[in-house]
């Protein structure tokens, strides 16, 4: 989303962009929402706390609401954006020759037999649906 389309609105969670450049936009539009609307509430709350003027209700709770649902969708974006770049760096040639070396180099280091019981503790693991 860029500053150049007019902004929908959104009724539950937003969908997640398919690339890391997309995800960066959305990120910063989501921080500048955010910070418009905590802004926005603070100087409500405020107003109420100097000057009893309060703020009407439907749109403190609309605006508080709007907020939440703002973090929520800016928390799966950061988890969706570290997968992004898990799935890059598999992908990238150089990653791959250096998880080849590690693992050369640890069956050289390893006593012998060492690395393949280490494998098959992590897959028994993961078939367990333990987490590393």
């Amino acid at each position: 989303m860029n500053s150049t389309t007019t902004r929908p609105q959104f009724n539950g969670p937003r969908e997640l962009p398919a690339t890391l450049p997309e995800c960066e936009l959305l990120e910063e539009d989501l921080c500048r929402d955010s910070i418009r609307l905590e802004c926005q509430l603070g100087i409500a709350k405020g107003k109420s706390q100097a000057d009893g003027e309060y703020a009407d209700p439907a749109w403190y709770h609309k605006a508080s609401a709007a907020l939440k649902h703002i973090r929520r969708d800016r928390q799966r974006l950061a988890v969706h954006m570290k997968q992004l770049r898990i799935e890059a760096r598999r992908a990238d040639p150089h990653w791959q020759s250096r998880d080849q070396a590690l693992i050369r180099a640890l069956r050289e280091e390893l006593p012998e037999g060492r690395f393949e019981q280490i494998v098959e503790e992590v897959e028994l693991n993961i078939q367990a649906g333990i987490s590393q």
